[in-house]
This record gives structure tokens, C-alpha cells and sequence, in this order.
């Protein structure tokens, strides 16, 4: 059993009595680090870590932390296209699907953030931006006299 194997397996009966420290789900650098100390203390010294795998494990765990952060960042960015794209409807007419699986009509009086989620207002009812089935133009017309 390798060390990550024995910390993230480790019964909650070894816990520390009195110990309010909750378990993280992520592992970080921080951690990283420990276990290589722990690897590197606990080898056989008739055979040593080869530069090669101490090299290989770096390079695994930078990569790791890229597409965390590569993950993150893209997270965000869909969350702010959503943001964009739901007041582009604002003034508009459209068609929800509601919860109960009704469809209903009217203008997009508001756009907001609830949660990680991006909601319209319509007829003074809140709406996942998902939840659009149809856009529509508002029915005025505007005419203009051409200049002689």
C-alpha cells in the first residue's frame, strides 16, 4: 500500500480525540510535499528513488495543478458567457419551461446570479437561463419618415 492509500483509507477511529480538523478532499502542494518527504525517508537505501521518478512525480503534479486551474478559469468563463448572454434578453419576449413542466410567456424584466447559476426574470418569476425554449423580437415597430 502506497502512503496516499494509507492516509486517505485511515479509519476514523484513529482520528485524534478532540480534533476539530475536517478532512480536505483535494490534495495540494502542501500535501505533495509531505508524502515525497515521507517517500524519501521510508525507501530502501540499497535502492534509492532514481532521479527519473522524483523528476516524473514533479512533472505529474505540476500538470495536475495546471488543469485544476486550467478547469477553474474555464468555470468562470462560462459563468460570465452565461452572464452575457442571458442580458442580451433583457426586454425581450420568450418562452420558459417551468418547473412543472408548463411552458410560460413574457418579458425579461431582470437578469442575476443565484448560486452558480444564471437566472431570468419573467412575469415576476425566477427562471434557470436554461429553461429558454424561445426568443422573440417585441411586437412595436418603429417607423422613421425618410429626410427630403
Amino acid at each position: 500500500m502506497n502512503a496516499v492509500q494509507s492516509i486517505s483509507s485511515a479509519p476514523p477511529e484513529y482520528a485524534v480525540p478532540g480534533s476539530t480538523r475536517a478532512p480536505r478532499q483535494v490534495l495540494g502542494q502542501e500535501d505533495f510535499l509531505k508524502l515525497l518527504t515521507v517517500q524519501f525517508s521510508s525507501q530502501d537505501p540499497l535502492k534509492p528513488m532514481e532521479d527519473t521518478d522524483f523528476i516524473a512525480q514533479m512533472a505529474n503534479f505540476s500538470s495536475l495543478e495546471i488543469m485544476n486551474s486550467l478547469s477553474a478559469s474555464m468555470a468562470s468563463l462560462s459563468t460570465s458567457q452565461q452572464l452575457s448572454a442571458a442580458q442580451l434578453l433583457l426586454g425581450k419576449q420568450v418562452q420558459v419551461l417551468g418547473d412543472d413542466n408548463q411552458p410560460a410567456s413574457g418579458m425579461v424584466s431582470a437578469v442575476f446570479k443565484e448560486d452558480d447559476r444564471t437566472m431570468i426574470r419573467v412575469n415576476d418569476q425566477d427562471y434557470d437561463i436554461a429553461s429558454v425554449s424561445r426568443i422573440q423580437m417585441n411586437s412595436t415597430t418603429i417607423t422613421t419618415q425618410p429626410e427630403l
